[in-house]
C-alpha cells in the first residue's frame, strides 16, 4: 500500500468515525424524556396575567402517565389558572393541586389505553397563567426528588408492572417582572392551542449533519492537495 492509498484508508476512517458520533450522540439526547416550561425566559408586566405551557417529549417511550409537579415564590406571583391538555384521557381532579400559599402546583395526567407516545414532537401537556405582585425575578423549578412520591414530578411507563422512567430532564423558567412591557408582549392566553413549537431535536440533528458534512470538506481538501503535491513532484526512480 502506497502512502497516497494509505492515507486514503485513514482519512475514510476518521470520517467513519465521526459521523458514527454524530448519529449516536443525537440519538442519546433524543431518547431522554423531557418535560421543560415554555417559555424558558421571558418578560412579565406587573399585574397581568403571564401564561407558560408545560411541553412533554417522552423521548420515543410509551407512557400511561405523566405527574408535573413544581414550586414557585407565592410573594412574588399568584397563580390564577392551571389548564390540562388533552395527551391524556384521564385528569384526575384529586390529582389538581394549586397552593398559593405554599406555591405547589401539582397536574396529572393517566391513561391505560391508549398509552401515550409524543413521537418527534413535543405535546402540550398543561397551561400555567399567574399574575405577578412584584417587580423583580421569578423562578418555577420542578420538584425532582422527595421523600413523598406524590409530590415529585414523574413519568411512567406501560410496563408490567409500570415503572417510572428515568432519566428525565426537567427544565423549569425564570422570568422578569417589570413594571410595563412593550405592546405584543406578554398577556393572558385564551384555550389551549395545537402545538407548533420549534423542536429542538431538529437542531441537534442538523448540527450533527452540517458538522459531519465540514468533516468530509475538510478530509476531501486535504486528499486534493495531497494529490496535487504528488502530481506536481512525481517520484524517479532510479535503477
Amino acid at each position: 500500500m502506497n502512502f497516497m492509498q494509505m492515507t486514503r484508508v485513514l482519512l475514510a476512517g476518521f470520517m467513519s468515525v465521526i459521523f458514527l458520533a454524530c448519529i449516536a450522540g443525537s440519538d442519546v439526547r433524543a431518547a431522554v424524556p423531557t418535560v421543560k416550561l415554555y417559555p424558558a425566559t421571558g418578560y412579565a408586566e406587573l399585574g397581568k396575567n403571564f401564561s407558560i405551557d408545560i411541553m412533554l417529549d417522552t423521548g420515543g417511550q410509551d407512557t400511561i402517565s405523566t405527574q408535573a409537579v413544581f414550586r414557585f415564590d407565592p410573594s412574588k406571583v399568584r397563580v390564577t389558572k392551571a389548564e390540562y391538555g388533552d395527551l391524556y384521557c384521564q385528569y384526575p381532579t384529586d390529582e389538581y393541586t394549586v397552593d398559593n400559599t405554599l406555591g405547589w402546583v401539582k397536574l396529572t395526567g393517566f391513561c391505560l389505553d391508549p398509552a401515550y407516545n409524543s413521537g418527534s414532537s413535543p405535546g402540550l401537556f398543561g397551561r400555567i397563567t399567574f399574575i405577578p405582585l412584584v417587580t423583580g425575578t421569578t423562578t418555577f423549578r420542578f420538584e425532582e426528588t422527595g421523600s413523598d412520591d406524590e409530590w415529585i414530578s414523574k413519568l411512567t411507563n406501560d410496563g408490567s408492572p409500570p415503572q417510572a422512567i428515568s432519566p428525565v430532564m426537567y427544565t423549569g423558567g425564570t422570568y422578569t417582572i417589570v413594571s410595563s412591557v412593550n405592546s405584543g408582549g406578554s398577556s393572558g392566553q385564551g384555550s389551549l392551542p395545537g402545538v407548533g413549537l420549534f423542536d429542538g431535536k431538529a437542531a441537534i440533528y442538523g448540527g450533527g449533519l452540517l458538522a459531519c458534512a465540514g468533516t468530509v470538506f475538510v478530509a476531501d481538501t486535504v486528499i486534493r492537495r495531497i494529490r496535487r503535491k504528488f502530481s506536481d513532484n512525481p517520484s524517479v526512480v532510479i535503477q
